[in-house]
């Protein structure tokens, strides 16, 4: 049951959370970058994209160490072969839900709104 949560509850959660914190921050410090959905796309998956290198090098590495060659091997065609775009589609989400509030002139209720509405729908998707 801890395995299940973990997967399917916790890393959702923390994950989308954390890599949506960075376009929070650039939408902080650097406003006038993000215009529209297309702009909050390309940026969330350029954050994303990174989260997944690292996060496929940790898998892979742990992998091969605890269970050898043959562990290496089903991680990199899962995570490297099947589903490398999976990050940056969630964190997309995102992007899509802030470009849209901004491009629309919601105002920064709505902008937090469709910030909040975007990472919902991101958590959804990796859960």
């Amino acid at each position: 049951m801890d395995t299940f949560l973990g997967a399917v509850v916790q890393a959702p959660v923390v994950e989308e959370s954390m890599k949506s914190l960075g376009l929070a921050l650039l939408l902080l410090r650097g406003r006038r970058f993000i215009a529209g959905p297309i702009d909050g796309v390309v940026y969330a998956a350029l954050i994303a994209g990174g989260f997944a290198f690292t996060e496929n090098i940790l898998y892979l590495a742990r992998g091969y160490s605890e269970m050898g060659g043959e562990a290496f091997a089903t991680i990199f065609v899962l995570r490297g072969v099947m589903s490398p775009f999976c990050h940056p589609m969630f964190t997309a989400m995102t992007g899509i839900g802030l470009g849209v509030a901004i491009w629309r002139r919601w105002g920064r209720a709505g902008i937090v709104l469709g910030f909040l509405g975007g990472l919902a729908c991101a958590i959804a998707l990796h859960a």
